[in-house]
Formats: C-alpha cells, structure tokens, sequence
C-alpha cells in the first residue's frame, strides 16, 4: 500500500482525500489531469470492504493464476474464472444497494465467452470458496436482462449452497456491519470498530471544509452526522 502510494504520487496521480482503512474501506482514489481531461484510478489492497469476501478471494492465488494483458510484460490481469468471480462478488460486497446494467453485462459477457469445461471449473471454484450464492444471483439478474445461458445443472448447483455465510449478504435487512462482525475474527472486530470510530483526519477536514478546527471536533461533528442519518 505503502509503495504504490509513493509511486503514484511520483508518478503525478493525487490522492483523493477518503475514508480509507485496512477493513472497513480498503481502496482509495487517485486522479491525474492528461490532456486537459481527469482520470481516475482506484487502488485496493483487497478486493472486498467484506472481509469474508476478501478472504474468499485471496489476492495471491489471483495473481498466480492472473494473465498478461494485451502481451504486456507490465500488465497483468485475472484470469476469466478469477474475473467472474470478482465481478460477482463486486456487485454484493460493495454495492448491494444499487443495480447497474454495465455490472451485469460484464457477468453475462465473461461467462458467455467460457466453454463449458470452464463454466463448471467457476461453478466448482465458487462451491470451494463459498461464493455460490453471490454467483448465482449475479448470474439470474444477468439472464433476466441478457438472456445469458444458464444450464438446469448449473442452476441446481449454484441454488443449492442456500447456506453459505457470504449468503446472509443478499439479505437487504442483514447491515453489513453486522454481517461483517458475525463472521469476523475477534482482532477483526477491535479493528472495524476502531475503524469506524475514528476516521481519517485529511477526509474529515475535506469533508467538513475546516482547516484549522481541532480533529476530535471534526470526529464529533461526524458522530452526530451518522446518528441523525
């Protein structure tokens, strides 16, 4: 994280001032201006604010498993298996709340470009790494607007895992907060509480345009913002 903060920064990409931390937001923003318009670069150092998710999906066996991009020998990028399941766990680890067509289009291409051989290979992966039924509604909504082909087999592997913990986040009552303490370890816990709690002090003087007021009454203000939300 260290590393490629630095790099980016030598590199001229600013960081966005974000509330950002090793559990409860593992990513942050960095732009650049080039030829007059801004980009945009997200870095994460997991690939879910869940931590069972980001468990799940361990970033070393991504890249083990990841594939150069375009040739590049600078350019890696996961594999098609790896990239379904990302897609998929994207979609319910950070944005249950929305819908986005382009999210799912991207789960009805990937798997429409699989044979079946590798079809059965995700379905398999995603059994092992209990993400079936994060994949399976992923899959369903994209057949539903795409008509992405599913097979009765995959359909009745994929709808059998009906108990698996990442599950209990298809449940728009469950908060993930809660979700995310049930299935935590205790130092997990200490740290998303804390995390929580406190926040970073760049983020809260952006957020609440004070530069010179003291951080706890930037933390207070923020308290009492969550409170009446």
């Amino acid at each position: 994280q260290a590393r490629a903060h630095l790099s980016l920064i030598r590199a001229g990409w600013a960081p966005l001032a974000s509330n950002f931390s090793a559990l409860v937001l593992p990513e942050r923003t960095y732009q650049k201006r080039v030829s007059g318009a801004i980009l945009s670069l997200d870095v994460h150092w997991a690939l879910s604010s869940r931590p069972i998710l980001a468990r799940a999906l361990p970033f070393e066996a991504i890249w083990l498993a990841a594939r150069h991009y375009d040739h590049s020998p600078h350019w890696r990028m996961p594999a098609p298996i790896d990239a379904l399941l990302i897609a998929a766990v994207h979609r319910i680890g950070h944005h249950r709340d929305q819908e986005r067509f382009i999210w799912l289009y991207d789960l009805h291409l990937l798997w429409q470009a699989m044979p079946k051989s590798e079809q059965t290979e995700t379905v398999n992966r995603a059994t092992t790494r209990g993400l079936c039924a994060i994949l399976f509604d992923g899959l369903k909504q994209s057949h539903m607007l795409f008509e992405t082909a599913l097979s009765a087999d995959t359909c009745a592997q994929l709808s059998a895992a009906k108990n698996e913990p990442s599950a209990q986040l298809l449940q728009q009552d469950l908060s993930e907060l809660r979700v995310d303490w049930r299935f935590a370890s205790w130092r997990e816990r200490i740290a998303l509480v804390a995390q929580r709690l406190w926040a970073d002090p760049e983020y809260l003087r952006q957020r609440f345009n004070a530069k010179s007021t003291p951080i706890v009454v930037l933390q207070l203000r923020r308290w009492l913002a969550i409170r009446t939300n």
